[in-house]
This record gives structure tokens, C-alpha cells and sequence, in this order.
């Protein structure tokens, strides 16, 4: 959904051409829910890392404003017949910000090193999901097996079989290019910005890269990410005027945007599916009957209608978004799931073949207050007493504290969204497989219904396996898919360009411009 004001452009565009003539120094100041992890295309860790990274670095594709891959570094790409081997063609001059030439062989440096298990890179099994050619052998330490190469002023890419969403991939911020020599007190980058300063917990300033190709098409001149965990904070920056546009906003957030009538609240659909996943270790969560008896007995509906009421958040009854390319999920599993009128007879059943006293169970959900999912979670337990009469605890962490939990595997049942890292069904569903991700899960018909869509390079052709793998996936609920989140942002009047087009949530400085 898109906001628009005809004045609004027309006065704001005049201002543009008044201030770009007079050479006005633009500055932007974003909000960023948390500090990154750090801010290494190999490290990140999380979408605050990510949307500073794609500020500062730019990979062989970026994506345009609607999210699709458009030729970054490369200037061009040329397909194999058989779409196993890519050969990226680089833009002639293109420079890293200390002045030095990038080349194709900067990439297949960078590839290798995020292959490299020395390296131990957050999201090194994404060449596992890319089909490159040699991943296995290079994950297990031999790099130079990777199918990467530079031949003069081209990177080749060798796949092991056609990926049909390998452009899209290469937009990830994994597959970014780090420099020779990596200072990340002070990190050159190739990007539209470069890292001008860092207060850690507090800013984080960029400015124009001088250097970039493309810096005539870049407007704004600086940018301040201005790191807000605290919403109620973030709302009082905005209102006052120190901030542009906020991070994206929780439930409670939102509501209170639009009680108080904040212009411009911008809302796009997205990649993103907010899940419950049993640690299956717990003997309680081993049980797929009792799985099952927690899914049926959840108002989804009811859920999205008290959270995010005048919205465009959808309930969830698959765990890959509806929103995603090529996909469409099942009706029949959505009508069960959502508007069966004996859903909650159902879960009683599956209660009871569970063998669980309802009066004995002591279950604890742990979650984080990041994206709001504590009072979200808390009218899900709600459901369960009234539904199972269960007894179930809330354990509440910051974000770090739960990103670790998550790693160690240390919980229960956890509540955390996943944005898909590319716009394709295989970035929700390939991701279970690994153990790097929040799985393992291992069915060998869910892996025969994976193949068999991989085999086909049409996405309508692809769509029966992907449904049937969600089919495997509502029967044996390794993850308990709840709702589907929109992103929503509160943006200024004077920032120009702004979209709710790209559906992974992503809005690249380099694409606006201050009306001011």
C-alpha cells in the first residue's frame, strides 16, 4: 500500500531542485531498533546490520526499489543454456572508497572467505542454498573448490544445478564484498555511503561515497542511524522532528501512530512469517499430538484483529508467506486452520491423544519485546488456558540475549519471526533443513518434494512440491507458523522517494532524497 500526497510532491519537488542547485548538505537520520552485531557482510547477524550494510557496500546485483535484482557491481550477466554457469561482466571503473579498483577477483576472495569454516560466517550455508558448485567441499575447509573464479575483468559463477532465484540470492547481504584489508575501526567500503563515525549504542553516521559509479543518481548526502531500542522514544524523536523515518514498528507502536494521527504511516506487505518453534530435545515438544493441540487451539484471526487492527497483517496457515513469488498456500489447510468452526474440538482430541495431563504441564514460551511479540504472545497464552486449560509461562529477553538463546537451542518453545533472505519460497522452506538456521528438520518426502521443485525453472511448475512440502510441514509442525507481519514505518513529508514496494522491507538510502 502506497501513500502519496499530490501537493505534497509537487511543493517538495521544488525544494529538491532549490536545494540540490544551491549544494545544501542533506542530511538523513533513520531510526535502527537495536546496535548490529557488526557491520561485516560476514558477521551480521540481523536486519539492523543488514540495512546499514546495504548503505555502505553494494554486491554483483542490488535491488531496485520493487525488490527484483538489477545489475550492481556487474554490469552485465550472461546465462548458460543449461543455467549452471553465470559470468558477471564488472562496470568498467568502479572503485572501492579508499580509491583502489574493485575486481572480480575481490568477489571470489569474499566468497571463499565466507565459505571459509575458519571464517565461521553467520549465514555460510546460504552457498549450500545457491547450489555453488564445490560448497560441501569448500564448507569443510577446502575454499579453493568453491565454483568461483575471476577471468580478467569477469567473475564466473558454477552452479551445481539451475537455481532459479540465484540473482535474487546474490542481492543477500552475505554475498557482499569485503576488502583485501578490512579496518572495521575504520572499513573501506563500495558502496553509495561510506562509515564517516560510530557511537556505539547511540549512532551511527554515513556520508557520500566520492568513489561510487553511480554517486551523480545518490541525493542524499548523509545519513545518522539513530539506534532506538525504546519505541515510545523512537515515537517522541519523530514527532519532535529529529527523526525521519523510524525502524519498523511493533503492534503497540502502530496503534499508537495512528491513534494519534501520524502522517505518512507506511505499510507494505512482506516476506515474513512470525512462528512458534518447539525445541523437539523437550519431551513435551517431542510429541506431535501436543504440537498440534497448541496450533488448532490458536484464534489467528482473533490474534491479528486485537494487534493490528486497519492492517494488512494476514494469519498464518503456512510458514512461507503468501506474499512470496510463485506461491500460493493451500485453501483447504487454510480453511482448517482458520475458519473451521470445530477447530477448538480438534484440539481438544489431539490433546487428549497426546497423553498430556493438562493439569502437569509447565511450559515456558521465550521471545523478545524487539518487534512487540510479547503482547502477542500473551493473548496466545490466553488462548491455551482457555482452550487447554494448560498452564504455560512467558520468559521475556532483549534481543541479544534471545538471539542467543536461539543458537544454543536453549528453550522450550520460542516465538520469533523470519524474513526471508530472497524472494522465493526455498528462503523459507530450505532454511528448516539446517541446522544453522532453526532446524534440523529431516523427512526424507519433504527433501524429495525440495528436488523436485529445484528441477523445475518455471515458479508455476515449482508451486505443486512447495505445496506439498508445506503440506509435510502442517503434519508434523516443526514450526507453528502464526501470523504474517506487514513492516510499517513512520516517514517524514519531506523525505521523497520512500516505497513500501520491496516485499522484503528493505528501503535503500540511495533511492530517496530531503525535500528541504
Amino acid at each position: 500500500m502506497k501513500t502519496t500526497f499530490l501537493f505534497e510532491w509537487v511543493l517538495c519537488f521544488w525544494f529538491f531542485v532549490l536545494s540540490s542547485a544551491s549544494g545544501f548538505a542533506q542530511t538523513l537520520v533513520r531510526g535502527l531498533p537495536d546496535q548490529p552485531k557488526q557491520l561485516h557482510p560476514h558477521y551480521f547477524g540481523g536486519s539492523p546490520g543488514a540495512q546499514v550494510l546495504k548503505d555502505l557496500y553494494e554486491g554483483l546485483m542490488v535491488q531496485n526499489p520493487s525488490g527484483e535484482p538489477v545489475p550492481g557491481m556487474a554490469a552485465e550477466v550472461e546465462i548458460s543454456p543449461d543455467r549452471k554457469i553465470y559470468r558477471f561482466t564488472m562496470r568498467e571503473g568502479i572503485r572501492w572508497s579508499d580509491g583502489s579498483a574493485v575486481t572480480a577477483g575481490d568477489f571470489v576472495r569474499s566468497f571463499r572467505t565466507l565459505a571459509d569454516p575458519e571464517t565461521r560466517a553467520t549465514y555460510s550455508w546460504y552457498l549450500r542454498t545457491g547450489q555453488f558448485s564445490g560448497a560441501d567441499e569448500a564448507l569443510a575447509g577446502n575454499v579453493e573448490a568453491l565454483g568461483v573464479k575471476a577471468e580478467n575483468n569477469q567473475l564466473v559463477l558454477q552452479l551445481q544445478q539451475p537455481v532459479p532465484y540465484i540473482l535474487e540470492l546474490l542481492t543477500f547481504p552475505s554475498f557482499l564484498p569485503v576488502a583485501k584489508q578490512h579496518n572495521p575501526d575504520n572499513p573501506v567500503s563500495n558502496g553509495p555511503y561510506i562509515l564517516f563515525s560510530e557511537t556505539p549504542g547511540k549512532t551511527i553516521r554515513l556520508k557520500k561515497n566520492p568513489h561510487y559509479y553511480g554517486k551523480g543518481q545518490v541525493a542524499i548526502h548523509e545519513v545518522t542511524y539513530q539506534i532506538q531500542p525504546d519505541e515510545v522514544k523512537m515515537l517522541e524523536a519523530f514527532r519532535e522532528g529529529s527523526m525521519d523515518i523510524t525502524s519498523h514498528l511493533a503492534a503497540a507502536a502502530q496503534l499508537r501512530a495512528r491513534t494519534e494521527r501520524l502522517i505518512r504511516t507506511m505499510e507494505n506487505q512482506s516476506l515474513v512469517t512470525t512462528m512458534l518453534v518447539p525445541n523437539q530435545k523437550h519431551p513435551l515438544m517431542a510429541n506431535a499430538d501436543f504440537r498440534k493441540a497448541l496450533s488448532l487451539a490458536l484464534d489467528r484471526t482473533a490474534l491479528v484483529n486485537s494487534n493490528y487492527p486497519d492492517s494488512h497483517v494476514r494469519p498464518a496457515c503456512s510458514f512461507t508467506a503468501p506474499l512470496t513469488r510463485g506461491f500460493s498456500p493451500d485453501k483447504n489447510h487454510c480453511h482448517l486452520l482458520l475458519n473451521s468452526a470445530d477447530r477448538n474440538h480438534q484440539a481438544g482430541i489431539h490433546l487428549k491423544n497426546s497423553g498430556v495431563n493438562s493439569d502437569l504441564v509447565a511450559l515456558t514460551v521465550t521471545t523478545t519485546n524487539k518487534y512487540g511479540s510479547d503482547r502477542l504472545l500473551n493473548q496466545m497464552v490466553a488462548q491455551w488456558q482457555a482452550v487447554l486449560g494448560i498452564q504455560v509461562n512467558v520468559r521475556l529477553l532483549d534481543w541479544r540475549g534471545f538471539t542467543r538463546a536461539l543458537a544454543d537451542r536453549d528453550y522450550e518453545l520460542a516465538l520469533f519471526s523470519w524474513l526471508a533472505g530472497y524472494n522465493d519460497a526455498t528462503a523459507f522452506l530450505l532454511p528448516l533443513q539446517n541446522e544453522k538456521g532453526f532446524g534440523p528438520f529431516v523427512n526424507p518426502d519433504y527433501q524429495k518434494q525440495l528436488e523436485l521443485a529445484a528441477g523445475q525453472m518455471k515458479q508455476v511448475d515449482r508451486l505443486p512440491y512447495y505445496r506439498q512440502a508445506e503440506t509435510i510441514l502442517a503434519q508434523q509442525l516443526p514450526v507453528i507458523p502464526v501470523i504474517h507481519p506487514t513492516f510499517v514505518q513512520l516517514v517524514k513529508p519531506a523525505v521523497g522517494g520512500y516505497y513500501t514496494s520491496n516485499p522484503e522491507g528493505w528501503v535503500h538510502t540511495r533511492y530517496l532524497r530531503l525535500l528541504r
